[in-house]
């Protein structure tokens, strides 16, 4: 074998690898579904001896993902500075895009200042039902409105 056909053999072989991660990045890209729509959310207050605000949460979810959450947020505030903290654990049950079941989700929020971040995941294996396997995130958008969302999910 000659160094031509050598590289020739390197040059296909490495088109053929190429295109192999491009057929598995858009199977992947394709399995990614994102859905929105609104909820309603009530947030009670619970007593508590500790210095943080305790809330029990209750939401009714409307569009592809329709149902219900329930949880508990811990959150505590700076008044003076400004700065703010919480976090959450939620529960949804009903269904997603026609699917029936339920999955946990955690919420992570900051603020300081002007500056504010929010993270809220679907808890790994928590799916259930026709759920089992979900993964993703969601987006919460607070207007004068009401309360939206945007979940981005996959099933595994």
């Amino acid at each position: 074998m000659d160094i031509n056909s050598n590289e020739k053999t390197i040059g296909l072989l490495c088109v053929v690898i190429a295109i192999l991660f491009a057929n598995r990045a858009i199977a992947e890209e394709q399995s990614v579904l994102t859905v929105s729509g609104s909820f309603e959310v009530k947030l009670e207050p619970q007593e508590d001896s500790v210095s943080v605000g305790r809330m029990g949460i209750d939401k009714q979810y409307e569009g592809e993902l329709s149902g219900t959450g329930k949880g508990q947020m811990l959150s505590h505030r700076e008044p003076d500075a400004g700065s703010a903290v919480y976090v959450a654990l939620e529960h949804f049950d009903g269904e997603l895009s026609g699917k029936e079941g339920g999955f946990s989700l955690y919420h992570v929020g900051t603020m300081k200042g002007s500056d504010s971040s929010l993270t809220v995941n679907i808890i790994d294996d928590s799916g259930y039902g026709e759920l089992e396997g979900i993964s993703g995130h969601m987006s919460i958008d607070v207007r004068e409105d009401g309360h939206f969302y945007t979940l981005t999910y996959r099933m595994d």
